[in-house]
C-alpha cells in the first residue's frame, strides 16, 4: 500500500495533475504497474472519491468545495 502510495504522488505531480484524480494500478505477483490517471474521477453516490471523502468526515458540498479550491486557477 505505501509503495503504490508513493507512486501515485510521484506520478501524479511529474504529470502536472492538480485538483483530484484516480490513479489506478493493477498489481501481479506483488508487483504494482501503472495503468492511468484519471484526472476527473467519478462524483456519483456509488463513485469512490464520494465515499472515500465521507469516511475521513467531508460531506459531498464540502468535497465540490475542496476539488474547485485546489485547481489552481491562478496559475
Amino acid at each position: 500500500t505505501e509503495e503504490i502510495k508513493e507512486l501515485s504522488v510521484q506520478a501524479f505531480e511529474t504529470a502536472g495533475c492538480s485538483g483530484v484524480s484516480r490513479i489506478d494500478f493493477m498489481v501481479k505477483d506483488e508487483r504494482p504497474y501503472f495503468l492511468e490517471i484519471n484526472t476527473s474521477p467519478g462524483m456519483t453516490d456509488t463513485s469512490d472519491l464520494p465515499a472515500q471523502a465521507k469516511v475521513m468526515g467531508i460531506d459531498y458540498d464540502n468535497l465540490v468545495l475542496l476539488i474547485l479550491n485546489s485547481v489552481g486557477l491562478n496559475k
